[in-house]
C-alpha cells in the first residue's frame, strides 16, 4: 500500500495515488493504467526539499493518510475520498460512489498530404483557401475524466479564471473553461471552507454545480491529477498556490 513517499491503492475503476506534497497539500492521482505519468505535469513546479512526514492507518474500512495539517481518508470499498482537518472538521468530500470516473477514447489525428493545384480559389461564396483531404489515424488512447464533490450548505466557491458571465460565487453555476479572446481558463477553485483544488491539466474543462450534481469534467487527459490544499485563510491558500506554480511576475513600474 505505501510506496516510497506515496500511498497507492487499487480501487474500483483504476489505481489511486495519495502523495503528501507539503504539510498542507496533497497530490491525488487516479489512473486507469498500470503506471502514473512522470514528473509534476504542465502546471506545477517540481517538488523541492524533503517530503512531509505522514502517517497511514486503516480503521473501519477507511485508509487514513494524515500530515500535521491535513487528513485524507479513502473508503476501501468504493475509493471515495474525504478531506478533513486534524481536528476532524470536514473540508470537502466525494460522493460515496462514482466520485472519480475515467472514460477511455481514441485521440484522432489527421494527416495531410501536399496540396495539388492552387492553395486559394474564388467561387460563388467568395475567396477561400483550399486544403488537402485529411486522413484520420489513431494517435493514442486518452480519457475523459470527471471528479464529483459534495459541497456544503453556505459554502462559497471562487476561481476558475476570468469569464464574461460576471459570476463571483460559482455555487449554482455552469462554467466552460477553455482559452478564448475574452476568457482566461485557470483550473483552480478555492472555498470559504478553507480548502482549494488545482487540476493538473491543459484540457478543456466543464464545472457544474446544479440539479445534476457538482463536478469538474475534463475533456482529454492521461489521468485525473489534482492538488488539494488547506489553510484557515484565503491568504494562506494563495501562498500555497504560489508554492505550487511559482511566484507572480510583477508589472513594470
Amino acid at each position: 500500500m505505501q510506496h516510497n513517499d506515496a500511498v497507492i491503492l487499487a480501487i474500483p475503476g483504476g489505481t489511486l495515488r495519495i502523495l503528501p506534497w507539503a504539510d498542507d497539500q496533497v497530490r491525488v492521482t487516479f489512473s486507469a493504467r498500470d503506471e502514473f505519468c512522470p514528473g509534476s505535469g504542465p502546471l506545477v513546479l517540481p517538488q523541492t526539499g524533503r517530503a512531509p512526514a505522514f502517517q497511514v492507518n486503516e480503521t473501519d474500512g477507511w485508509i487514513r493518510v494524515s500530515t500535521s495539517a491535513l487528513v485524507v481518508e479513502v473508503r476501501r470499498e468504493t475509493g471515495a475520498i474525504r478531506y478533513l482537518t486534524p481536528e476532524g472538521r470536514l473540508l470537502t468530500q466525494e460522493p460515496d460512489r462514482l466520485g472519480k470516473v475515467l472514460d477511455a477514447f481514441d485521440v484522432i489525428r489527421y494527416e495531410y498530404e501536399a496540396l495539388e493545384g492552387p492553395a486559394f480559389e474564388f467561387g460563388a461564396d467568395g475567396f477561400k483557401a483550399r486544403t488537402a483531404q485529411g486522413k484520420p489515424r489513431v494517435d493514442r488512447k486518452a480519457w475523459h475524466a470527471k471528479l464529483s464533490l459534495c459541497f456544503q450548505e453556505g459554502e462559497a466557491l471562487y476561481g476558475l479564471g476570468s469569464h464574461e458571465e460576471g459570476v463571483l460565487n460559482l455555487r449554482g453555476s455552469l462554467q466552460y473553461l477553455y482559452q478564448q479572446n475574452r476568457k482566461i481558463a485557470i483550473p483552480y477553485l478555492v472555498s470559504t471552507r478553507g480548502w482549494s483544488i488545482l487540476w493538473n491539466t491543459g484540457s478543456a474543462l466543464t464545472f457544474r454545480d446544479d440539479q445534476f450534481g457538482s463536478s469538474m469534467w475534463l475533456d482529454c487527459v492521461d489521468e485525473l491529477d489534482f492538488w488539494v490544499t488547506t489553510s484557515p485563510t484565503m491568504t494562506g491558500l494563495a501562498a500555497a498556490l504560489r508554492r505550487l506554480t511559482g511566484s507572480i511576475p510583477m508589472l513594470p513600474k
